[in-house]
């Protein structure tokens, strides 16, 4: 995988982390879109290869086309913990996961996080 030809979605499971993260990445000079509930439709620019959104609604536009998940090699999860990504997981086939949290212990004790590490 090359990450320097693969787009990079980032999922948080809050407005105001989405809105942080984009901040930070900006500030880096990394190009990155926010993928908000507002937007009718998501057009792809080469402009921005790193997207920002909630978990839900990135769920919402892939359910709808109107995000293609097979240029993303690399999808980061905010707040792994929380364990609302795992539905998605699946959605990605050519991305490499990366779950960040200061949480160690899942929120779902059903859904203990190392269900989803690669050994």
């Amino acid at each position: 995988m090359t990450l320097t030809n693969d787009d990079v979605v980032v999922l948080t499971h809050r407005l105001e982390l989405c809105a942080q993260t984009h901040r930070q990445l900006s500030k880096q000079k990394i190009p990155c879109k926010v993928i908000a509930g507002t937007a009718a439709s998501l057009r792809k620019t080469r402009s921005a290869y790193c997207y920002v959104s909630m978990v839900e609604t990135i769920k919402n536009r892939i359910r709808a086309g109107k995000f293609n998940t097979s240029s993303v090699g690399l999808l980061i999860v905010d707040e792994a913990h929380h364990n609302s990504f795992a539905k998605l997981i699946s959605k990605f086939p050519h991305a490499c996961v990366i779950g960040v949290t200061a949480t160690p212990l899942s929120s779902d004790p059903s859904l203990p996080l190392k269900k989803h590490m690669i050994k």
